[in-house]
C-alpha cells in the first residue's frame, strides 16, 4: 500500500493518484529520500515560501534601483533626477508579508476540494475519466456542502452527458 504524502490516506500500490484527495503518489523511496518523507512538503507551505522570495527579491530589486539612480543623480555636477521605485518596494514588501503570514496556514476543506478536482480535471485531459469520476464522487463525498461539492457534481453531469453524446 502506498500512503499519500498530503493526506495520509492508503492506496493500492498500483495507484498513481490517492483514491481521497487525488495527489500524486510518490513511488518507492530510496535511502536518501526516506528522511524528507517523514515531513513531507505541504504544497500550500511551499507556495508561500515562492511568495517570501519573490517579494523580498522586488523590493530589494526596487531599493537598489532607487539607490543607483540618486548616486548617479548626486554626482551629477548639474544636479539630476533620480527614480524612487516606489511600486516595487511596495509589492515586494506586501507579497512578502503574505507569504509569511499564508506559511502556515493549512487550507480549509474548499481549498482541498478544489485541488482535487483540479487533479481531476489534469486526469480528464489524460483520458483517464473513469478515474476522473472516481475523484469528483470522492469530492462530493468528503466535501459536502461546499462550493467544490457542486462544482464537482457539474463535472460529473458534463462527463455523462458529453459520455452521451459520443
Amino acid at each position: 500500500m502506498k500512503t499519500c504524502g498530503y493526506c495520509g490516506r492508503e492506496s493500492q500500490d498500483s495507484a498513481a493518484h490517492c483514491n481521497d484527495c487525488g495527489t500524486a503518489l510518490l513511488t518507492e523511496p530510496d535511502n536518501s529520500q526516506t528522511a524528507d518523507l517523514q515531513n513531507p512538503d505541504d504544497p500550500w507551505r511551499a507556495a508561500a515560501e515562492k511568495q517570501i522570495r519573490s517579494g523580498a527579491l522586488w523590493c530589494i530589486g526596487g531599493a537598489l534601483v532607487t539607490v543607483v539612480s540618486y548616486l548617479s543623480a548626486l554626482n551629477n555636477p548639474f544636479g539630476g533626477t533620480y527614480i524612487f521605485a516606489w511600486g516595487a518596494i511596495l509589492f515586494g514588501g506586501l507579497r512578502f508579508y503574505q507569504g509569511i503570514s499564508n506559511k502556515n496556514n493549512k487550507p480549509n476543506n474548499e481549498d482541498t476540494g478544489y485541488a482535487a478536482i483540479a487533479n481531476a480535471a489534469k486526469l480528464e485531459t489524460l483520458g483517464r475519466i473513469d478515474e476522473a469520476l472516481l475523484l469528483y464522487q470522492t469530492v462530493i463525498e468528503k466535501f459536502p456542502n461546499t462550493d467544490a461539492s457542486k462544482d464537482a457534481k457539474k463535472s460529473i453531469e458534463n462527463l455523462h452527458a458529453t459520455r452521451d453524446r459520443s
